[in-house]
């Protein structure tokens, strides 16, 4: 079964396996994808999984983690979100932004 397709809403997976969302701090200071995330993702994209669940963006800016965690709280990081997409996509996987608030963990300066 783990090598089979799965449905999964509008989409079909190609397998059952997906590559967990693990923060690893590779975002630029401001919270853009940085070529460290592109390439991160898209080795975890091409290595045969069906769906990359990219880590931890944030939705707020007083809502991070770390001064290297992605956000996705304007618009002016929809473009980088979305250049990572085409490059997990590319590489035959779907892709999936993990959403976050670290709450009372939050860095806030």
């Amino acid at each position: 079964m783990l090598f089979e397709s799965f449905p999964l809403g509008p989409h079909t997976l190609k397998n059952r396996l997906i590559a967990l969302p693990v923060f690893t701090g590779y975002a630029m200071p401001d919270g853009r994808v940085s070529e460290l995330v592109m390439e991160h993702y898209a080795s975890l994209a091409a290595s045969g999984v069906a769906m990359v669940v990219v880590a931890n963006a944030a939705v707020s800016q007083d809502g991070v983690a770390s001064a290297y965690n992605l956000r996705a709280d304007r618009d002016d990081f929809i473009p980088g979100l979305a250049r990572l997409a085409q490059a997990i996509k590319k590489r035959g996987a779907l892709a999936c932004l993990q959403l976050n608030h670290a709450g009372r963990f939050a860095r806030t300066v």
